[in-house]
C-alpha cells in the first residue's frame, strides 16, 4: 500500500505472457519438489489438462489417506508424501490434505497452470500463474512434513527421498549439501525476521538464498463514523502509551463503540490483527493503523473496516482530530490501483545479510516477488469468505516462502531448459541475468 509517491520504470501486469507457457522443442521435464504443510489437489492449478507424460526418471509415490486418495495425483501433481512423527499432536494430520491454505498456495506459486480471469473476490484479478507453469514440462511433487512444522528428521528424510525420486527441490533445507552434491538446485527462503541486519538464515554457500521485495502496487482500505486517537479512550487503569497502542484491555468499552479508532503500532507487542480484533470486541467499526512498516503489505481483515497509514499522515489525521469538535472518518472498501510503477524494495520482514559469522559470504544471493501474490487456495475454507459469500479458490498472501517459490520456479525452467547445468550454474545464471 502506498507506492504511488516512489514510481520507477517497473510496471506491475496483471496478465503476464512468458515463452514458459509452452514447452520448448528438445526442452527436458523438471520437477519441483516442495516442502510446506499439504496441498489442495482439485484446485485447477494442479490440473493435468494439456500435460505431457510423467518424466521417465520419476520413481516417487502418491501417499493416500482417508481424506487423499492416491488417484487425486495426477501427470501434474505427480506425488504427494507425508512424514510421520512422535508430536501427538501432530498424528491426527498424517494426510497430504491442506488444511491451512499456505502449501497449495506456495505450489501453485512455483509450478501452479497459467489460468486466466482469477482473482480474490474481484482484487488482483488477472491470470495466475506459477513460474514454472509450462503445460507440458514442469511437474510437481509435494511433500510436506506436518501440520504443526518441519521436524529436522522429516526435512533429513525428505531429502533423501528426493534424491532417490530424483528432482529439483524448494525446501527449509537442512540436507542441502547432500542433495546439491546429487545434482539437485536447492532453493531456500531468507526467513522473515527483518528488518534487523545480519539475521539471515539459510547461508551455506551452496543454497540459492531468496530475500522479498515488493511487487503489488497500493491495495486500499464506508459511510462516516466518529473518529477517535486510542489515547483518548483510555481506561482509568492503563497507561496513555498502551491506549495510543490499542493494546487489549487498556481501552473503554464506551469510547470505542461505534467509532473508527486512530492507533500507533510502535509497541511491537501486539499485531494488526491483535488489535482489529480487541476494537471489533469493545464494539468498534474500524480501525486506522499507524505503521510505516506493514502499510506496504496489504493484509485481509475481513468485512473490518482498516486501513494503514505512514506516520506523515497519521500526523495529519490526529491534527484533524484535535482541531475538530466532532471528527468523522471514512474507510472506503479495497480496490486494485493498476498502470502504476511501484519502485522494487525489500519487504520490511524479510530477512538481512551480511551474515554474522562471516562478512565474506553475502546472503541472500536474490531477491524476488513475495507480497500480496494470488495464488490457489483450498476449497473449503468458510473463515476466509467475506459474509454471503463462497471460499475463495485463489488468495492473497505476503510471505519469503512465496518469494522462494517465484525463484524456485524459475530454476526449474532454467533446469528444463539446460538439463547439463550444475546447481551452481543455475544459480549464477539467476542472480546475474536482469
Amino acid at each position: 500500500m502506498g507506492f504511488l509517491h516512489y514510481q520507477a520504470d517497473l510496471e506491475t501486469d496483471s496478465n503476464p505472457g512468458s515463452v514458459s507457457d509452452s514447452k520448448s522443442q528438445g526442452q527436458d521435464d523438471s520437477i519441483i519438489c516442495i516442502l510446506d504443510t499439504e496441498i489442495w489437489p482439485e484446485s485447477e492449478s494442479f490440473s493435468d489438462k494439456n500435460m505431457g507424460s510423467v518424466p521417465t526418471r520419476w520413481k516417487g509415490t502418491c501417499m493416500g489417506s482417508d481424506d487423499f486418495d492416491s488417484s487425486k495425483c495426477n501427470r501434474k501433481l505427480i506425488g504427494a508424501r507425508y512424514y510421520n512423527v512422535s508430536n501427538a499432536v501432530s498424528a491426527k494430520y498424517h494426510s497430504a490434505r491442506d488444511r491451512i491454505g499456505h502449501g497449495t498456495h506456495v505450489a501453485s506459486t512455483a509450478a501452479g497452470n497459467s489460468l486466466p480471469d482469477v482473482s480474490y473476490y474481484s482484487l488482483a484479478s488477472g491470470t495466475a500463474k506459477g513460474g514454472c507453469p509450462a503445460q507440458g514440462s514442469p511437474c510437481i511433487e509435494f511433500v510436506l512434513c506436518t501440520f504443526i512444522g518441519c521436524q529436522g528428521s522429516a526435512i533429513l528424510a525428505v531429502f533423501d527421498d528426493a534424491i532417490a525420486d530424483g528432482f529439483s527441490t524448494d525446501p527449509i533445507a537442512i540436507g542441502a549439501y547432500h542433495a546439491v552434491a546429487n545434482n539437485i538446485t536447492v532453493v531456500c527462503s531468507a526467513g522473515k525476521d527483518g528488518p534487523s541486519s545480519q539475521i539471515v538464515v539459510n547461508v551455506a554457500p551452496w543454497i540459492l538464498t531468496v530475500g522479498e521485495g515488493i511487487n503489488f502496487a497500493n491495495l486500499k482500505k464506508t459511510p462516516s463514523y466518529p473518529l477517535i486517537y486510542g489515547s483518548s479512550a483510555k481506561s482509568n487503569s492503563s497507561k496513555v502509551d498502551d491506549a495510543r497502542n490499542c493494546k487489549p484491555d487498556s481501552l473503554e468499552e464506551n469510547k470505542i463503540k461505534g467509532r473508527i479508532v486512530l492507533c500507533d503500532n510502535d509497541d511491537g507487542e501486539y499485531s494488526p490483527k491483535e488489535k482489529h480484533a480487541e476494537l471489533k470486541r469493545l464494539g468498534g467499526v474500524g480501525l486506522v493503523l499507524n505503521d510505516d512498516e506493514t502499510r506496504a503489505v496489504a493484509s485481509r481483515y475481513g468485512d473490518f473496516l482498516l486501513t494503514v497509514v505512514s506516520a506523515k499522515d497519521a500526523s495529519k489525521i490526529l491534527s484533524y482530530i484535535n482541531s475538530t469538535k466532532k471528527p468523522v472518518a471514512t474507510i472506503l472498501a479495497t480496490v486494485t490501483v493498476e498502470e502504476y510503477k511501484p519502485a522494487p524494495a525489500m519487504a520490511y520482514f524479510s530477512s538481512r545479510g551480511p551474515l554474522y559469522a562471516t562478512k565474506n559470504l553475502l546472503k541472500p544471493d536474490i531477491a524476488a516477488a513475495g507480497v500480496n501474490i494470488l495464488a490457489a487456495w483450498i476449497g473449503n475454507d468458510t473463515e476466509e469468505a467475506p459474509k454471503g459469500k463462497d471460499p475463495p479458490l485463489f488468495n492473497l498472501l505476503s510471505g519469503t516462502s512465496l518469494a522462494c517459490s517465484h525463484i524456485s520456479g524459475i530454476a526449474a525452467t532454467v533446469k528444463a531448459q539446460n538439463p547439463s547445468w550444475s546447481p551452481s550454474a543455475i544459480r549464477s545464471a539467476i542472480m546475474t541475468t536482469g
